[in-house]
């Protein structure tokens, strides 16, 4: 029970792992995310082919620096689940992570964009093991649906300079 609670997995799942680990919780831990990536990249193959229309925009601002990504999915159902919302705040962490890195001048205006295979190879953040593209097979994996990070574009302003959002 403790391991089903501690990951979300299935009663069963976590029943497998734990014998499979001989009962160490931490190694047991290990053995379903790396068993749930399995499955995600399978499951993320097989769905390749069906159309993503629906989707979320996520924003993300810190400081003088802001991000807008899109992530798609087949239904609005999906759109609707806290999985997947997760899963656009991690690549919006993780976008945002990128353009802390990149060093510009800090006196101008700049933007950025990055497509859907550059958005996939991004690190998928300091609490998370494994790019984006990982954390999209996972939540395909959990969610049974086609999913695509669609694109990502940034804005970074100089200090004194303010970005407005608005999000509905």
């Amino acid at each position: 029970m403790k391991l089903r609670r501690k990951t979300g997995y299935s009663f069963v799942n976590c029943k497998k792992a734990l014998e499979t680990c001989g009962g160490d919780l931490k190694q047991a831990e290990i053995w379903l995310h790396k068993e749930a990536q399995k499955e995600g990249w399978s499951k993320a193959a097989k769905l390749q082919g069906r159309k993503t229309k629906e989707g979320l925009i996520g924003l993300l601002q810190e400081g003088n620096t802001t991000v807008l990504v899109e992530v798609n999915c087949e239904t609005d159902f999906v759109s609707r689940n806290l999985k997947f919302q997760l899963l656009v705040q991690q690549v919006a962490l993780g976008t945002m992570m990128h353009c802390q890195t990149l060093k510009d001048q800090p006196s101008a205006y700049s933007k950025g964009f990055l497509n859907s295979s550059e958005l996939s190879g991004l690190p998928a953040g300091p609490d998370r093991e494994g790019s984006l593209k990982d954390q999209l097979a996972l939540a395909i994996g959990k969610l049974g649906e086609n999913m695509i990070l669609k694109r990502a574009a940034w804005v970074k302003v100089p200090s004194g300079f303010y970005v407005g959002s608005y999000v509905h």
